[in-house]
C-alpha cells in the first residue's frame, strides 16, 4: 500500500498544518458529539517546508505505536467542545463549521462572526462571542500505568497560526481538572511566532492549580516556526516529562507533581483560541485570523 506521504511527494501537493488549559467547574463531560460529517474544504495551499516523521524512526527505539490518526476521512474518534471557554479567550468554540478535512490534513480555522452562546460548556448563562474556532478532544484516554506499559509517547505534526491573538495548542487533560492532570506540548503566541512553550498542571483539589513559573520550558528560534511543519512529542514516565521538538530533546518536568499524574488517565486535545490571557489579551482590532493544520497524531507506548 502506497503511504500518505509518499502519495504527497508523487502529486507534488503540500499543505500547512490549545495552554489552552480550559478549567473545568465540574467532573461531567463537557463535549458532545456531532454526527453531520465534518465538511472537507478545497486543498490547501502551503510551502513545501518543514519536518516530519516515519513511524519506522520511532519503533526501532523499541516504541510500540497503540493509536493514531491520520486525518484521512473523518472525526469518529474525537469529540467536538461546543460552547465557550475560559482564560478569559474570546472565541466561541462552534467546532461543527470550524473544523475541515482535506487530503489527510486537519484545519482549524477562525472566524470573525457574531454568535450567542454559553460562557462555557458548564453553565446555561448565554453571552455574545465576536470570534468562532474549534476543539477538539480524543474520545478515548491515556496514561502510562507501569502495568500495560511505563511510557507513553505523544506526537503531532502540526503548522501553527501566526497572528496577533492566534494561540494553538497540543495537550492532554483528564477531569476533574486538574486532580488528573494536563500536559501542555505545544503553546504558541501568534504574536510571537519564534518560539511555544511546554509544561504541565496539576492539583490535588478540583479546579485548584499547583502550577509554578519555573515549571515552563521556552522554545525559541531563530527563524518563524510557523511558516513549516513541525513535530512536537512528549515522553510521558512516571518521573518525567520529556519535550521533544522536531526529533531533538529541549525541556524536561522532573519531580514534584510529576509523579501524581501516573496512572490519570487524559485526552488528547487540539484547539484554536482567539485571545485570552497566554496572548496578552489583544484588542480585537489588532487581532489577525489565521487556521491551525494538522497533519497526523501519533500514541506509542514502551
Amino acid at each position: 500500500m502506497i503511504s500518505k506521504n509518499y502519495l504527497k511527494i508523487l502529486i507534488g501537493f503540500t499543505v500547512f498544518s490549545i495552554l489552552n488549559c480550559s478549567k473545568k467547574k465540574e467532573e461531567f463531560d463537557p463535549v458532545v458529539v456531532v454526527p453531520k460529517p465534518i465538511e472537507v474544504v478545497d486543498t490547501f495551499t502551503a510551502k513545501s517546508c518543514g519536518n516530519n516523521q516515519t513511524i519506522e524512526e520511532i519503533t526501532k527505539g523499541g516504541w510500540v505505536k497503540i493509536w493514531e490518526d491520520e486525518f484521512e476521512n473523518n472525526l469518529n474518534d474525537w469529540k467536538k467542545w461546543m460552547g465557550g471557554a475560559f482564560n478569559g479567550e474570546y472565541q466561541y468554540y462552534n467546532s461543527e463549521k470550524n473544523l475541515s478535512l482535506k487530503d489527510g490534513i486537519l484545519k482549524i480555522t477562525p472566524k470573525q462572526e457574531s454568535i450567542t452562546g454559553a460562557e462555557n460548556p458548564f453553565t446555561t448563562n448565554q453571552k455574545n462571542f465576536n470570534y468562532t474556532s474549534g476543539r477538539i478532544e480524543s474520545g478515548f484516554k491515556f496514561s502510562p500505568n507501569g502495568v500495560n506499559y511505563s511510557s507513553l509517547r505523544l506526537i503531532a505534526r502540526i503548522k501553527t497560526p501566526t497572528g496577533i491573538g492566534m494561540w494553538p495548542a497540543f495537550w492532554t487533560y483528564g477531569d476533574a481538572w486538574p486532580t488528573n492532570g494536563e500536559i501542555d506540548i505545544l503553546e504558541q503566541n501568534g504574536a510571537n511566532p519564534k518560539e511555544f512553550s511546554s509544561t504541565y498542571h496539576y492539583g490535588d483539589v478540583v479546579n485548584q492549580d499547583q502550577w509554578i513559573p519555573a515549571e515552563v520550558g521556552i522554545y525559541k528560534s531563530d527563524t518563524d516556526l510557523t511558516t513549516c511543519w513541525h513535530v512536537y512529542e512528549c515522553i510521558w514516565e512516571k518521573e518525567k516529562l520529556t519535550y521533544i521538538f522536531d526529533g531533538k530533546e529541549y525541556f524536561a518536568n522532573t519531580g514534584r507533581n510529576v509523579p501524581k499524574m501516573f496512572n490519570k488517565m487524559q485526552n488528547i486535545v487540539f484547539n484554536l483560541a482567539v485571545g485570552g490571557n497566554f496572548v496578552g489579551n489583544p484588542s480585537p482590532s489588532n487581532i489577525k485570523l489565521n487556521p491551525m493544520y494538522v497533519d497526523w497524531v501519533r500514541v506509542y507506548s514502551k
